[in-house]
Formats: structure tokens, C-alpha cells, sequence
């Protein structure tokens, strides 16, 4: 009896052992796949990282870019303002000066009528 009872907790140990060996490699078996799915988790971390610095680089790049071409197109029309007001500068001045001789034309057509009819009274008086 005494060798049933030691034959039979001897079973119930290797019993016990054999399924915390079970449970033991599961735990190992879990820890694994765990470890797998962190390491797969954090590569795509990685991954998306290495996108979000590059898409980072690409939007200064195109911002810097497009500030680039709005001064260049500023500039570009501020330089055609100025070329504008410059031809209506001179254009205003070509018109003064046409002005001007306008005026001293009609004034010189002036003396030159009266010129003309103080000729024409002189011979007039002249011959009576």
C-alpha cells in the first residue's frame, strides 16, 4: 500500500510536471509571438517615421518653393508697375511738351495774322 501511495503521488508529480512544462512553454511559446508582433509593430513604426520625415521635408520644400515663386512674382510686378509708371511719366511729358508747343503755335499764328492785317490796313491807307 505504502508503494501504491508512493507509486501514485509519484505519477501525480510527474503529472504535475509534465503540464507545468506544458504551461511553461506555452507561456515561452506566448512570449514569442509577442515578441515577434512588437518587433513587426515597431518596424512599422519605423517605417512610418522614416514617411512622416520625408512627407516633413517635401511640404518645406514645396512651401519653400511656392514663397519662392509668390516673391518672384511680387517682384516681377512691382518691376511692371514701375515700368508702367515710368511710360506714363514720359508720356505725360511728351504730352506737356506737345502742350506747350501747341500753345506757341497757335500764338505764333496769332502774331503772324496780325502781322498780316496790320500789313494789309498799312498798304490800304497807304494807297487812299
Amino acid at each position: 500500500m505504502i508503494l501504491k501511495i508512493a507509486n501514485c503521488c509519484a505519477k501525480t508529480s510527474k503529472a504535475s510536471l509534465l503540464s507545468q512544462v506544458e504551461v511553461e512553454e506555452t507561456i515561452k511559446q506566448e512570449k514569442d509571438d509577442l515578441s515577434r508582433l512588437l518587433k513587426a509593430r515597431d518596424s512599422r513604426i519605423d517605417n512610418m517615421q522614416h514617411q512622416i520625415d520625408f512627407l516633413e521635408k517635401e511640404l518645406k520644400t514645396r512651401e519653400s518653393a511656392a514663397s519662392t515663386s509668390a516673391m518672384e512674382t511680387v517682384m516681377s510686378l512691382e518691376s511692371e508697375k514701375e515700368g508702367f509708371l515710368r511710360t506714363m511719366r514720359e508720356k505725360d511729358k511728351i504730352l506737356n511738351d506737345l502742350q506747350k508747343e501747341v500753345g506757341w503755335l497757335e500764338q505764333e499764328s496769332l502774331r503772324r495774322e496780325l502781322e498780316v492785317s496790320v500789313l494789309t490796313l498799312a498798304e490800304a491807307e497807304r494807297k487812299f
